[in-house]
């Protein structure tokens, strides 16, 4: 692991912190009942690991009033359903799956925020044992979300991030690309992204910028239901771009494989370009105490696939393009992958994390740049609590209880 400064930097990086802000993690991670150290009311997972079905169920999208729950027996049928309730003993609800080939997706309405469903599927003539979601909570409610990426063609290893994940209670998580290694190939999505996301996919959703890796593959589109703009539907030209608010964070996730956003600086008029800035301007994102960036490609990277440094170093347009925009409207990090190390620096004040260890094989160092403060060549995820005063990030090491990179980031401070 690199770089240059004691192991109490990452208290005095943003914030000149208390005693409290530079105590040890893992104390604070314990807490007390559902309440984290600042206040964060974190997520109980159910131990319960449900194989009914070779894909599912899984979570793809919870928001406060609705939610989305995916499923995919091994062959196609019209009976798929899903009954829901307060409780086991009172799933008095029944929704009708929508079918795309094998693939089904029941969509849950009128919801109460942030409370908890108990939901089982059923298709085939079989059914899933009882499992359960959650609504997300309020626009003002603190989060915690852990940030992943590139977890493509080891699900050995992404299997540990997620179990570790999981005994760190988010609300969510968010992943930031290549989930698996070709997505052309149909079995992959099965083998490498939701058979290891299970233990937490049953439970909480994870929304997920599109990587290379994914070639922007029909899967993508049909397994996941991420708010992509009706304007922005096609997938040839634009990929995936979309931006949704989860309690009081604001997340807008691009697409950096595209030619439309390529062309951002030579095209100011397109529809992606207009789409990009009516969301930095939105109430959505001007009413959050938090706004995060996410995309697969970073502006900056220090590592790179072994033996071929002088392949990439970074996407000019993220870094030239974007981040002012970011600036400009009071980001306070971009999260992304590609590079399969961990990264931390800031550019333009904006924070840029490159959290792509969550499976594939690791990178290697190869130069410096100013604006990367720290590397570590490992497996690892990141940890993030949008509390509501500070932003804490934590870097973990896949198998290990305590953070090796932390970060705080205050409010107000962008």
């Amino acid at each position: 692991m690199g770089r240059r400064l004691p192991s109490l930097w990452p208290c005095l990086l943003v914030c000149l912190c208390s005693v409290d802000c530079c105590q040890s993690a893992s104390s604070r991670d314990a807490g007390a009942g559902a309440q984290s150290w600042n206040r964060i009311a974190l997520r109980s997972t159910p131990a319960a690991v449900d194989r009914t079905f070779p894909v599912g169920p899984i979570v793809v999208r919870a928001d406060a009033d609705r939610a989305v729950v995916m499923w995919e027996p091994e062959k196609a049928c019209d009976d798929g359903a899903l009954v829901f309730g307060a409780s086991a003993d009172r799933l008095d609800r029944r929704v009708a799956a929508s079918r795309d080939g094998r693939i089904l997706k029941a969509h849950l309405g009128g919801l109460q925020t942030d409370t908890r469903y108990a939901y089982r599927v059923s298709a085939c003539g079989l059914a899933s044992g009882v499992l359960e979601l959650r609504t997300a909570p309020g626009p003002a409610s603190p989060i915690r979300f852990a940030v992943w990426g590139d977890s493509q063609s080891h699900p050995e290893r992404s299997a540990r991030i997620v179990e570790r994940i999981k005994r760190l209670r988010p609300h969510m998580t968010l992943h930031v690309g290549d989930v698996v290694g070709d997505g052309t190939v149909y079995t992959q999505w099965r083998d490498e992204l939701f058979t290891p996301l299970r233990p937490i996919g049953h439970y909480l959703p994870t929304h997920s910028a599109m990587g290379n890796h994914e070639k922007n593959a029909r899967a993508y589109y049909r397994y996941f239901e991420n708010p992509i703009p009706e304007k922005l539907r096609d997938p040839a030209r634009w990929g995936a771009n979309y931006a949704l608010r989860y309690g009081n964070t604001f997340f807008l996730l691009l697409d950096t494989n595209m030619p439309g956003l390529h062309a951002a600086p030579r095209s100011p008029g397109s529809a992606l370009v207009a789409w990009i800035d009516a969301q930095l301007r939105s109430e959505q994102a001007r009413t959050a105490t938090w706004r995060v960036a996410a995309a697969h490609h970073p502006a900056l990277a220090e590592c790179w696939t072994p033996g071929e440094c002088d392949r990439f170093d970074g996407l000019g347009v993220v870094k030239d393009w974007l981040f002012p925009r970011l600036a400009a409207h009071g980001f306070h990090v971009y999260f992304c992958g590609h590079t399969h190390a961990y990264e931390r620096g800031r550019i333009g004040g904006v924070l840029h994390i490159i959290s792509g260890g969550a499976g594939g094989d690791l990178d290697e160092w190869c130069r410096d740049f100013a604006q990367v403060e720290r590397y570590a060549i490992v497996h690892h995820f990141v940890l993030v609590d949008a509390a509501e005063d500070q932003m804490v990030l934590r870097a973990y090491r896949a198998g290990e209880s305590e953070p090796f990179d932390r970060v705080v980031v205050e409010r107000g401070s962008r």
